[in-house]
């Protein structure tokens, strides 16, 4: 199970993770669990999986692991929210990579929670890339054809008050 892999060795003592000059933070309110996991790491057994899973079915494009893997729960919710991140270059061609890359983790994420657990689990899934200069308009046919939403942020540093808006506006149910 990629979840035991995650936890043993993805899952990050803080709620924010910065690479290539990017950050992207969101801090756990009253009644809210948040939990960090690094997949494109080394040690993270998951990592692998997902690039033999990517090469099967996925075999021409480039990368294939997204950053991270961010669970949000609220007490008063019946479901979760996973968010898959990948923080990019402020390229076309990096940002196309990150697209994905999110949709490859989160196939192969979705396929092993329905093949472990079922098929009633309540998940909603959303991947965000956080591409500073990146317009939105200038990849809504990349974004369009993704398995999964994917939002685009044009920022340097996604604090907590830019994801919640950015999450907000597709779940009603995250507090900005």
């Amino acid at each position: 199970m990629p979840f035991n892999d995650l936890i043993i060795n993805g899952l990050k003592h803080e709620t924010s993770h910065s690479e290539q000059n990017k950050k992207i933070s969101l801090r756990p309110r009253s009644g809210e669990i948040i939990l960090f996991f690094e997949i494109d790491n080394s040690n993270c057994i998951t990592r692998d999986k997902i690039i033999n899973f990517k090469n099967k079915v996925r075999p021409t494009e480039k990368g294939a692991v997204c950053d991270l893997l961010i669970v949000y729960s609220n007490k008063d919710l019946g479901k979760k929210l996973f968010l898959l991140v990948d923080l990019k270059g402020d390229t076309k061609e990096q940002v196309k990579k990150g697209i994905g890359q999110i949709s490859t983790t989160y196939e192969y994420l979705k396929h092993e929670l329905r093949t472990k657990l079922g098929t009633n689990i309540q998940i909603d899934w959303v991947g965000i890339i956080l591409s500073h200069g990146s317009s939105p308009k200038n990849y809504k046919r990349y974004l369009r054809n993704s398995p999964v939403q994917i939002m685009l942020i044009s920022k340097q540093n996604a604090d907590d008050k830019c994801v919640r808006s950015t999450i907000k506006n597709i779940y009603s149910y995250i507090e900005s």
